[in-house]
């Protein structure tokens, strides 16, 4: 990468999966850039499953304490 931001922007852009493909590597950094994909993958849809979690367990809590049937 030759320079810092443009090294930012292409780990953000494979971390989302969005893959502009306006930023390319060479052959010896495109398979952690494909690790890095995968991790992006795994890790967002995992805090997606958490917030929900704990968005449903203060709506379960909140439905409690008001008591609504």
């Amino acid at each position: 990468m030759p320079t810092l931001e443009s090294a930012v922007y292409f780990s953000l852009i494979t971390y989302t999966t969005i893959g502009f493909g306006d930023v390319v590597l060479g052959p010896g950094w495109r398979v952690p850039a494909g690790i890095e994909g995968l991790a992006g993958i795994i890790l967002i849809g995992w805090s997606t499953a958490f917030v929900f979690a704990v968005v449903n367990r203060m709506y379960e809590h909140w439905r409690q304490v008001h008591d609504v049937a």
